[in-house]
């Protein structure tokens, strides 16, 4: 009798749709790789740019030559090959990067992940070995609707150290016009609670069977107003993945 239990217990995980737990297997943290020589020149250059009054670019600059410095990011799948889709300033065109998933059993890396496309549109592609098990998710194909409740999944900040964050809100404005970030097609608006490292994270929703499917890539987040979490949406992201192996940059 145990056996059958054991054996029902087993295929209702198989049949299961990935689950919140599950997005784990699917979500990771991106941490971009810099020789020293990269790092040295950030440095220098991030001064340059402080004394020239230009002190977000430096700051950002700083940010890339520090260590530790990390974002979000999420399995796709193309042409049989698995990538990660995350943000160009996450990676801050670094040639490769360290790809870390961490499950609630174990901890898995795998280092000198080559970046193989980055587009103005603020994404960017990193190729997972093939020996990766990780799950990838498919990229939405619906209409995008507000008040359509959603996810956004990632490893923002908390005590220096990427942490799992896992948060729940809404669709608030499906297409927002954003002047600074012209190159996107589509932005899309939502009250999940995204902070800093969640940068190229997915904006997740379920579909009608109850699977996670990508909405968007969290992106940005306005730190003047209550609840407003922006991502990418997923015309320029399906476009971006189309286009890998095409070129390294759009």
């Amino acid at each position: 009798m145990k056996r059958i239990y054991l054996l029902a217990a087993t295929l209702l995980l198989i049949l299961l749709p990935v689950s919140a737990q599950g997005l784990r297997h699917s979500v990771c943290i991106v941490e971009p790789e810099f020789s020293e020589a990269d790092k040295t020149f950030m440095g220098n250059y991030a001064q340059f740019m402080a004394r020239a009054g230009m002190r977000s670019a430096a700051r950002t600059l700083t940010a890339y030559k520090s260590e530790g410095t990390f974002g979000s990011g999420v399995v796709v799948n193309h042409d049989g090959k698995k990538y990660v889709l995350t943000n160009l300033h996450v990676v801050g065109y670094a040639e490769n990067a360290t790809i870390i998933f961490q499950l609630h059993e174990k901890t898995l890396r795998y280092e000198h992940c080559e970046v193989v496309n980055i587009a103005s549109t603020d994404l960017a592609a990193v190729a997972l070995p093939a020996e990766c098990e990780m799950i990838a998710l498919p990229i939405y194909a619906g209409v995008i609707e507000e008040d359509v409740s959603i996810v956004a999944a990632g490893f923002p900040e908390l005590a220096d150290k990427p942490s799992w964050q896992l948060t729940r809100g809404i669709i608030s404005n499906a297409h927002v016009d954003v002047d600074s970030h012209e190159h996107a097609s589509r932005i899309i608006q939502h009250t999940a609670s995204i902070d800093p490292g969640s940068s190229g994270g997915p904006l997740l929703l379920k579909n009608k069977d109850g699977k996670y499917e990508i909405l968007g890539i969290n992106t940005w987040k306005a730190f003047y107003r209550e609840g407003v979490g922006l991502a990418i949406g997923k015309e320029d992201v399906q476009a971006f993945v189309t286009n890998l192996g095409t070129s390294k940059t759009d």
